[in-house]
C-alpha cells in the first residue's frame, strides 16, 4: 500500500446540537488534522503533528484490518446511528478507494467490512487528550 493520505471520518448520530460531535480527521506523514463539527458548524480545528512511522504504523493497521467491499447495504430506516467512513489516497488529490459504515440498531450497514475498531482506535490515540479535542 503506497498511500499518501487517509481520511477518517465520524457522524454523530442525531442529537441536539450542543451534544452533537461529528469530525474529520485527514492523516498523512507530516500532520493530523482534525475539523470537528456539530451539524456543519466547526467547533473546533486543530493540527497535531504526526511522523513516518506512525503513518506506517496506520497503514499496517489498515492493512490488517481486512478491509473488502460490500454491496450496499441499506439501513431501511434505522434511525440514530452512527457513521464511519474511510478514504485512501495514493497521491494528495485524487481518491483512491472509499468505504463507509453504518452502526445503527445493533446492525452494521454500508459499502464495508473491516475491523474499524482497531483503526479508528489508533488514529484517535495519535490526538494528545482526544476527549478534550471533540468537546
Amino acid at each position: 500500500m503506497n498511500f499518501k493520505k487517509i481520511i477518517f471520518e465520524f457522524t454523530d448520530s442525531s442529537v441536539p446540537p450542543p451534544y452533537h460531535r461529528s469530525y474529520t480527521i485527514t492523516v498523512d506523514k507530516k500532520h493530523l488534522h482534525i475539523i470537528v463539527d456539530s451539524y456543519g458548524d466547526i467547533v473546533n480545528e486543530q493540527v497535531f503533528p504526526n511522523n513516518k512511522k506512525n503513518f506506517k504504523n496506520l497503514l499496517e493497521i489498515i492493512k490488517e484490518a481486512n478491509l473488502r467491499d460490500l454491496e450496499k447495504k441499506e439501513s431501511e430506516g434505522c434511525t440514530w446511528g452512527t457513521t464511519q467512513a474511510i478514504k485512501l489516497f495514493s497521491d494528495k488529490e485524487e481518491e483512491d478507494f472509499s468505504w463507509h459504515i453504518y452502526f445503527c440498531g445493533g446492525d452494521e450497514f454500508g459499502t464495508m467490512a473491516w475491523d474499524i475498531k482497531s483503526i479508528s482506535k489508533f488514529i484517535r490515540s495519535l490526538i494528545p487528550d482526544f476527549s478534550s479535542v471533540i468537546e
